[in-house]
């Protein structure tokens, strides 16, 4: 390692990635978009430009689907989740070189909250906030419903479902959740998302800034990174409660302590609800990426 000129103990991984089989590409060739089924991630960006639109799209359990069958050959195995987050229907979008909506980054509890995902009366998936492992003793069989239903990839679409119904615990009554996530290969997402529940909840819709969420005049909201913005519109639900919101969360702690970190806030927050408590809703949340004054659009 030292010979190749690594700096990290991390490094040996690229060791054991390295397959002499597989001949060098120019990453102007490399494809831009790619399914990993097993773990019900989806990437996609428009070019390998500096100003290419990007985003990533998760809905999978924490150690793979292919772990289901796995678990009952090695009854010795006792999962450890803990590098997973209880975050399955979040996405993330670049454009124009700035991150601009995603998670809140590594966290010693990690949340729900702290993803563009959604929760019920207050509360996320699996069994969140009890400490670093949020899948500790969830049925794994249950986690491996949480699934990418459709893929369809185009340089000029893209179209995900992905029902999420799985990852929240029974007792919330949730019956239903089918998330929808589209984009038109240019500048605009729409994600959707249809609920019911078996009895009355109310569900929050989440989007994150590392910065700020600002205000627009025509009543949406917008995320701004040097000059690049992610206009935010919600269409559904009418009569919806929105509020900004700082995103504080637990940070990692001390190793053998790492859920016992201090108290952190990064960026903020906006959190979109529905007027009352119902057993159906329906989200539909525009955003546009406008590009910089003067650069190009996407």
């Amino acid at each position: 390692m030292k010979r190749l000129g690594h700096y990290n103990a991390e490094n040996y991984w690229s060791l054991l990635w390295y397959e002499p089989a597989v001949r060098a590409t120019p990453i102007g060739r490399q494809k831009t978009s790619h399914h990993f089924a097993d773990h019900g991630v989806v990437f996609w960006r428009s070019d390998w430009t500096e100003r290419a639109t990007a985003f990533a799209f998760k809905a999978g359990p924490p150690e793979g689907h292919h772990t289901t069958a796995l678990l009952p050959r090695l009854p010795d195995w006792h999962l450890s989740s803990g590098h997973a987050h209880p975050d399955a229907g979040s996405f993330i979008i670049y454009a124009n070189g700035k991150y601009l909506t995603g998670d809140s980054g590594y966290a010693g509890v990690p949340l729900t909250a702290h993803h563009n995902t959604v929760l019920f009366d207050g509360r996320g998936q699996a069994r969140e906030g009890k400490g670093h492992d949020a899948f500790d003793d969830v049925p794994y069989e249950r986690m491996d419903a949480i699934r990418i239903t459709e893929a369809s990839l185009g340089p000029r679409s893209v179209t995900l479902r992905a029902d999420l119904t799985s990852a929240y615990e029974p007792e919330l009554g949730l019956a239903r959740f089918v998330r929808e996530f589209r984009f038109d290969g240019r500048n605009e997402f729409v994600i959707t998302d249809t609920i019911s529940a078996r009895k009355p909840v109310v569900p929050t819709w989440l989007l994150h800034a590392d910065d700020r969420v600002g205000r627009a005049g025509d009543g949406g909201f917008f995320i701004e990174r040097d000059g690049t913005r992610l206009l935010v519109e919600v269409a559904e639900p009418r009569g919806g409660r929105a509020s900004v919101e700082p995103n504080d969360l637990t940070a990692p702690g001390r190793p053998g302590s790492v859920d016992k970190g201090e108290r952190q806030v990064r960026g903020e927050r906006l959190a979109v609800s529905t007027p009352a408590p119902a057993a159906d809703a329906k989200f539909v949340v525009r955003l546009r990426v406008a590009a910089p004054a003067g650069g190009r659009r996407q």
